[in-house]
């Protein structure tokens, strides 16, 4: 059995978050962003985005909490003390696979505390530890996890004791002290949806090679609170950005997100999806016809110039035989005189 310290799990934290994110924004192929407190996500309604076919714009925001300005828990002395309620304010594993285990000690000075637990992969899995130094003397108390809970559900420690979760699921496991971040935010009313922001936002639309831009207003999306889009079609492949400005509750906004690889998708030529021929785009058969226009153009344009030059040459064949003519006769004149 690997068994994980808290200490070294705490160290990996950032990373693993950083890891998540990236994975889940490979998969949406949307932009994800914090931006004065709260959660937007920002791409293309339709992705991978084609151009010649309907799309929008897709934004949705909701609060993450920060803006309340949360402070850190005192004690009665006026004094700091621990948020056991916190995310992974205690402990906090890195993922951990089945038959393998996450060992996190217990602080002396949570003495007469109970901390609750989670799964961070599992919403079933959650707990509550009881810290009391009247809880029977144990180095270390052992709890197992189960895909439908942990087992025990409350158990009490003495302070300074080691608490073991054994991975029993079946499937890799996170576990982190405290109320999960969602939850606890909801609870206090501090996260969800954003709504009323087709009121204060619009966004700018702008596709980067050409410079050519447009603003558009913003539309809720049906059964979907916090999210917007902005239907459009686009009649060029490439990069796009959006710009978002406004206010976002009373609070001026004014951010931009463009397409990119660690973004998300620009427009592609829908010859890409196209089988077993590929068809010419709209864009592309006008530039044939503007080609086909210049070409007959210049072929009208020759034409009339040889016209010119046939006018000109029947013209001179005319005074040429003219001039011929009137030799002849003057031969023949002298002929006779003589």
């Amino acid at each position: 059995m690997r068994w994980i310290s808290a200490r070294a799990a705490a160290r990996a934290l950032v990373a693993a978050m950083v890891l998540t994110a990236a994975v889940a924004s490979g998969v949406l192929a949307h932009e994800g962003r914090e931006s004065a407190g709260y959660d937007l996500v920002v791409g293309f309604l339709n992705e991978p985005a084609y151009e010649g076919y309907l799309n929008a714009v897709f934004l949705e925001v909701t609060k993450t909490g920060s803006q309340a300005g949360a402070q850190e828990p005192h004690d009665m002395a006026g004094g700091h003390m621990t948020d056991v309620m916190a995310h992974g304010g205690i402990f906090v594993s890195t993922p951990f696979a089945d038959g393998d285990a996450f060992e996190a000690e217990i602080p002396h000075d949570l003495d007469g505390m109970t901390i609750p637990y989670h799964s961070h992969l599992n919403p079933d899995i959650a707990g509550l530890i009881e810290v009391s130094r009247d809880a029977p003397a144990a180095g270390r108390v052992d709890v197992e996890l189960h895909p439908s809970g942990a087992a025990p559900h409350m158990l009490r420690v003495q302070p300074g004791a080691a608490v073991a979760f054994l991975n029993r699921t079946g499937e890799p496991q996170l576990i982190a002290s405290g109320m999960h971040t969602d939850e606890a935010h909801a609870a206090a009313g501090l996260s969800g949806p954003v709504t009323g922001l087709e009121d204060t936002l619009q966004v700018e639309v702008t596709h980067i090679s050409s410079g050519q831009s447009m603003v558009m207003a913003l539309a809720p999306l049906f059964e979907h609170p916090g999210a917007y889009t902005a239907d459009f079609i686009p009649t060029q492949p490439g990069g796009y950005r959006f710009r978002f400005f406004g206010s976002i509750e009373g609070q001026p906004f004014d951010e931009a997100f463009e397409s990119g690889a660690n973004t998300f998708d620009a427009v592609q030529s829908r010859a890409v999806a196209q089988f077993p021929v590929a068809l010419p785009s709209v864009r592309e058969l006008e530039g044939v016809v503007r080609g086909s226009q210049a070409s007959a153009d210049d072929a009208l344009d020759e034409a009339a110039g040889a016209r010119v030059i046939g006018i000109v040459g029947i013209v001179v064949g005319a005074i040429g035989l003219a001039t011929a003519a009137g030799a002849i006769a003057l031969a023949i004149r002298s002929r006779r005189g003589a």
